[in-house]
């Protein structure tokens, strides 16, 4: 075999292994991003967001939303209408938190988390309010029968430096006491004083 020969042998070989390479690493980068990413809502799942929680670099505010009576949904009207229902709400939370610095998630079964940064309490309040009033408007239908949800919501000031338990334990307080004050309502610090324990 010619030095040329052998070279260009060589060269094709080494091609061969750059291509497999890379497209483990395309491989890994994809599976990277399923493991990250809700499959029912696409949105980011709870370790994306806690991954997200602690990279932040400035003061946050979390919010909460769970929708109301989720388990009455699935028993009246199915599984397949839950599922509906979840895709629904996380594409309304997400075209209100759509800002750059907004992180949005499914924190499981029913449960969303909004992280907002760069922002103020009041601003995400009315935002937040936003996600709710347009919930209710999302008409659902099974067949002959049509129906709607409502959200309850929990606030809370995430400081920088603050874990994410603290702070998911004050907006998750807010979101119970906007349950036990009749649900389609949110609250957090200096809303009705949710989150004093």
């Amino acid at each position: 075999m010619t030095p040329l020969l052998a070279l260009f042998g060589a060269f094709i070989v080494y091609y061969r292994a750059g291509l497999r390479i890379h497209g483990l690493r395309v491989t890994n980068k994809a599976l990277d991003e399923m493991s990250r990413i809700d499959p029912l809502s696409k949105l980011l799942n709870r370790r994306a967001f806690l991954d997200a929680f602690a990279k932040r670099k400035e003061d946050s505010i979390l919010i909460v939303f769970d929708i109301d009576f989720f388990k009455q949904v699935n028993d009246r009207h199915g599984h397949a209408a839950g599922d509906e229902v979840i895709e629904t709400v996380a594409g309304v939370i997400c075209r209100v938190f759509h800002r750059a610095t907004d992180v949005v998630c499914r924190l499981g079964g029913e449960e969303f988390g909004v992280l907002s940064q760069a922002s103020r309490l009041e601003e995400d309040y009315h935002r937040a309010e936003r996600v709710r009033a347009e919930t209710i408007r999302c008409e659902f239908s099974t067949g002959e029968q049509s129906f709607f949800v409502t959200l309850s919501g929990g606030m809370a000031h995430a400081a920088l430096g603050v874990e994410f338990e603290a702070a998911f334990k004050q907006a998750d307080m807010a979101l119970y006491a906007a349950k036990q004050r009749g649900r389609n309502l949110i609250l957090g610090p200096g809303l009705g004083d949710a989150c004093r324990p």
